[in-house]
């Protein structure tokens, strides 16, 4: 998906947003987000997710892959799913 595609995607997660926060909504912001190169923010947006529902298992992941990417390679391995 091209810079264009991911911003449009970005736009309606964001309508999404402001009817009902919800961690999946969050997660496909952070998406979006790191689609387009945005780290910092994609990394607001997954832990954001990970508040609304610590069993988020996806943003959990994405977020391990964020820190691998930016060679955070120990914030990663200490990532552990609430339960």
């Amino acid at each position: 998906m091209g810079r264009t595609e991911w911003g449009k995607a970005l736009e309606w997660y964001q309508k999404a947003l402001l009817m009902h926060e919800h961690p999946i909504v969050a997660y496909k912001i952070a998406w979006a987000l790191l689609g387009m190169g945005q780290w910092d923010s994609a990394e607001y947006w997954l832990k954001r997710s990970i508040e609304l529902d610590r069993r988020f298992a996806p943003a959990y992941r994405e977020l391990a892959a964020l820190y691998h990417r930016t060679g955070r390679q120990g914030e990663a391995a200490q990532l552990k799913i609430q339960r």
